[in-house]
């Protein structure tokens, strides 16, 4: 929320500019993209690791990601099958959605579309104990376009790890929002868009689906 405080208070500034003032780095503020040259060894070796390939086919396409693990981190991210297992019971018992406005019904459809299209699969018999679970939750706001989202949990932690914490960090690639909201005064028209769907279409590499799995 502090960002896009500031964010706002710059646009204010740079209306009052000055002919002799002098105007900070637009990405100090929020530390915009980082320029491969200032990349250290880590995130050069992440950045190395992390692929991403599009396939393109008649419906649209995704994206396919490698994601850049840490080293063992696959004997880390097991076991936590029982403990999402109860967390999911308690936050989908009728008294948890009622509170939340959302009945399981709902729930059960999203998750039915989600096998439909694709973005998850069930796991197979035999291995539902073993890879690494992400518990999700479902955020409501009934005005919106998406009444309904669920918001899987990559930070919960089982014995002191998380899927967060396996995951090395690359270097950052997220557009300055001064630069945005600048670049949109140059011109007359804008034009913007929203991709459906956007980080279900990001689907995981091949041979790697195990981590994470998804309860449903």
């Amino acid at each position: 929320m502090r960002e896009l405080v500031e964010v706002i208070e710059r646009q204010f500034q740079l209306e009052n500019l000055g002919a002799l003032e002098r105007c900070p780095p637009a990405a100090s503020s929020l530390k915009g993209p980082k320029s491969p040259a200032f990349w250290t060894p880590l995130e050069q070796k992440a950045e190395g690791l992390m692929t991403v390939q599009h396939e393109q086919v008649e419906s649209g396409g995704s994206f396919t990601v490698r994601i850049p693990w840490r080293e063992c981190h696959y004997e880390h991210l097991q076991g936590n099958y029982q403990v999402v297992l109860r967390r999911q019971v308690a936050s989908h018992s009728e008294k948890a959605l009622k509170k939340k406005g959302v009945e399981l019904r709902e729930v059960n459809e999203i998750i039915a579309t989600y096998l439909l299209k694709g973005y998850i699969e069930e796991v197979p018999k035999g291995e539902e104990t073993s890879g690494w679970y992400l518990p999700f939750f479902e955020v409501v706001n009934r005005s919106k376009s998406t009444p309904i989202r669920l918001v899987f949990d990559a930070k919960a932690k089982y014995r002191g790890v998380s899927l967060n914490q396996q995951i090395m960090d690359t270097p950052n690639r997220l557009n300055d929002l001064t630069k945005v909201l600048t670049r949109f005064r140059r011109f007359r028209y804008v034009f913007a868009g929203d991709i459906t769907e956007m980080f279900l279409q990001i689907r995981l590499h091949p041979g790697r689906q195990d981590v994470p799995s998804l309860y449903s």
